[in-house]
This record gives structure tokens, sequence and C-alpha cells, in this order.
């Protein structure tokens, strides 16, 4: 019996000391914890499996020209290792230029065929234009002299007269026929040298064009930062070829 009770006044002296602890003043006050700072090394772990990827990008991409040329698909032939600094404008990739250069071939065997053309219109032109000019010329000389023979059959008989008339009247009308034929010639030259000009201008400008493009298969930069190797659908970085 007396050790009962000793059990139970033990625990009751416990939970009063307990109460005390609890409720004393500045019990609820946190205390904090300090350690002196000194220079180290911080390290940083990655504890899962995956890619780093900048938070900030710019997509290179090809020259937006190459629809326009009709150049739909292009290989690398060139590319600076991942993970390359580079500044803005600093050299990044090579396209492969094959197909690019056998178009730009066949349109300057174009462009030398349309300026030989051209070359071969004026020819034509001032050759007919000349002949046409020189007929005038000697047609005026010939009404010139049948305008003398006239004058001169006035005392000739009537049929004579007429005769020479008639003459004059013949040269006349072929030199207007001659005149006419000048004009239509000149405009045919005009009409000529304007579509074999139209042409020689449209393959000079695919020349140009063309020309403009293969410059810009050499790929610099667009910003200052790391090239990084992009992904395709599969996962696949893009490589050369």
């Amino acid at each position: 019996m007396n050790k009962k009770i000793f059990y139970t006044l033990g625990v009751v002296a416990l939970l009063a000391l307990s109460a005390w602890l609890v409720a004393r003043p500045g019990a609820a006050q946190q205390t904090n914890l300090t350690t002196p700072v000194k220079k180290g090394l911080f390290e940083m772990t990655v504890t899962a499996t995956g890619e780093l990827k900048a938070k900030n990008s710019v997509e290179i991409s090809g020259p937006t020209a190459m629809r326009e040329v009709q150049v739909y698909q292009v290989k690398l032939s060139n590319l600076v290792p991942e993970g390359t600094v580079v500044k803005k404008g600093d050299y990044v990739a090579s396209l492969d230029k094959t197909e690019l250069m056998n178009k730009l071939k066949d349109a300057e065997a174009e462009l030398q065929k349309f300026q030989a053309q051209f070359t071969q219109a004026q020819l034509d032109s001032s050759l007919n234009l000349r002949a046409a000019r020189d007929e005038m010329v000697n047609l005026g000389f010939e009404v010139k002299e049948k305008n003398i023979v006239l004058e001169q059959s006035r005392y000739e008989p009537p049929a004579t007269i007429r005769q020479a008339e008639i003459d004059l009247e013949k040269i006349r009308r072929k030199q207007e026929q001659s005149r006419e034929n000048l004009n239509i010639k000149r405009r045919q030259a005009v009409a000529k040298m304007s579509e074999v000009g139209a042409q020689l201008s449209q393959a000079q400008s695919k020349v140009d064009r063309l020309r403009q493009v293969v410059g810009q298969f050499e790929i610099t930069a667009p910003e200052p930062g790391m090239v990084i190797y992009h992904r395709d659908w599969s996962g696949k970085k893009v490589m050369l070829g």
C-alpha cells in the first residue's frame, strides 16, 4: 500500500515540474543559432537526371530566302563544337552549297544566253532600220528624177507626158510605203528590244539573288552567347550532314 502511494506522488511531482517549465517566463522565446562565416566552396548538386537549358535562347535558322530560290532542303557542311562561346557576328556554321551552286551555274548560263540575244537584237534592229532608211533616201532621189523627166516632157506628146506623170505617181507611192515600212520596223525594233531586255533583266535579277543567298550560307551568331545544338522531335542533336 505504501509503495503505491510513493509511485503516485512521484508522478504528481513530475507533472508539476513539467507544468512549471512550460509556464515560466521566457519559455516561448526562440534561440538563434550562429556560427562564424568563412570562405569556402559552394556546391550545387543535381539530384535528378536531365539536361540544363538556357533561360533565354535565340534559335539560329538558315536563310529565309532559300524557298525563294527553290532550295527546300540543305545539309550542314561545317559546325562549331557545342559549347563554343561566340560574339555577335562570329562564324557558327556553313551550309552545303552544292544544290545552290548548280542553280547559280544554270542561271548564269541562261543570263549569258539572254545577253547574246539582246546583243543580236540590237544588231538586227540597227541593220533593218539602216536598210529602211537607205531605201527612203534612194526613193527620194528617184522622186526628184521623175520630177525632172516630167518637166522636160512638157513639149512632148500627151501620151509621153501622161506616162511621166504615172511614173512620178508610182515612185511617190513607193516612197510613202517605204516611210510606213520604216515606222513599222522602228516599232518592231522597240518591241523586240523591250522583250529581250525584260528577259535579260529577269535573268540578271535571278543571278544576283542566287549570289546573295550563297553569301547567306555562312551562318553567323545573331547574338553573343554559347552554341547549344538543337534537338529534333526524336531527341537527337543536330549534326553534320
